[in-house]
């Protein structure tokens, strides 16, 4: 099995991305920035950090978080349809 290094994958992906990159440069870090802020794992380390009386117990606050924006972005008409989408 071969390993692939990450200046590798790194080189890939930005040769799969410099044509976006050079015509709406805005376009793509908007987007990353949103992608890493709305990563599961970041938004249940701020929960975690900032509940006071709240806690987890099935849902997670990301997953809350992800059907609410399907929602709110009109992906799905309703939190139920959302939810029912994932299961």
């Amino acid at each position: 099995m071969s390993s692939v290094s990450v200046a590798n994958v790194s080189m890939v992906f930005s040769e799969r991305f410099e044509p976006f990159i050079k015509e709406c440069p805005v376009c793509v870090m908007a987007r990353s920035v949103a992608e890493n802020i709305t990563n599961p794992k970041h938004i249940d380390a701020i929960f975690n950090r900032t509940a006071k009386k709240q806690y987890t117990r099935e849902l997670l606050f990301s997953t809350l978080a992800d059907l609410m924006g399907q929602v709110v972005l009109g992906v799905k008409p309703s939190v139920h349809a959302a939810w029912q989408a994932q299961t």
